[in-house]
């Protein structure tokens, strides 16, 4: 054989052992891509699996959100400038059975004189004795009066608006307001007018001074 062609077969053989077979190269190819679809498939499940369970999380939350507290569990308050019911607790308030003589002293000691005191209960006809009633219920004051123990009737209808844990303002129905100072003492309230001046409000006026012996003749004890 000659030289040439031991160099061309040698050649041949190199290039052959260079060169990768088609079928193998193609296979090899099949495995890296099947790989690659695996681990991308691997990923996708990872985020449906976090999505699912987001979702079973969250729909609770948001189906109760629809439909409202669950019974028995306190359903959330509205913010409020003032909560009445804490500083002014509703319910029937009553003085005791006051002497004609206390309810002199009660205007008596707003600066009315004896002979003042007197001829407002005379308007009134209390001859003897005098009970008052304070109501207070969903935003309503009712005062009413027993009078000798055989003339009852309602003396003061209005609504109320607790401003702090000592003044309340009261609104009569034609929109005049009368601010009163109040202290709660144990499970009585005293009530009392609020920077007033007695002989000011009461000028010309005989029946005035009724209104003081209402309010400050006693406190107002809850029945």
């Amino acid at each position: 054989m000659s030289v040439d062609r031991r160099l061309r077969e040698g050649l041949w053989a190199s290039a052959d052992a260079l060169t990768p077979d088609p079928v193998v190269a193609l296979r090899t190819v099949e495995r890296q891509a099947r790989r690659q679809r695996r681990r991308i498939l691997a990923v996708r499940l990872a985020a449906a699996a976090a999505a699912i369970a987001l979702v079973l999380v969250g729909v609770p939350w948001f189906v109760i959100q629809l439909r409202g507290p669950v019974a028995g569990t306190p359903a959330a308050r509205p913010p409020t400038a003032t909560a009445t019911g804490s500083l002014l607790p509703e319910g029937t308030y009553r003085t005791p059975e006051l002497t004609r003589e206390r309810l002199i002293a009660a205007a008596v000691k707003r600066g009315f004189t004896r002979a003042q005191a007197q001829q407002a209960l005379a308007a009134d006809r209390i001859n003897q004795t005098a009970t008052f009633t304070l109501r207070l219920e969903r935003g309503q004051w009712t005062q009413s009066f027993n009078y000798d123990r055989i003339r009852e009737g309602i003396g003061f209808e209005a609504t109320y608006k607790v401003i702090d844990h000592s003044t309340v303002v009261v609104t009569e129905p034609g929109g005049d307001q009368t601010v009163f100072a109040y202290a709660l003492e144990g499970n009585a309230i005293r009530i009392s007018f609020k920077n007033a001046d007695p002989q000011q409000m009461c000028q010309n006026d005989p029946k005035c001074p009724m209104g003081f012996i209402v309010w400050e003749s006693a406190p107002y004890i809850r029945v």
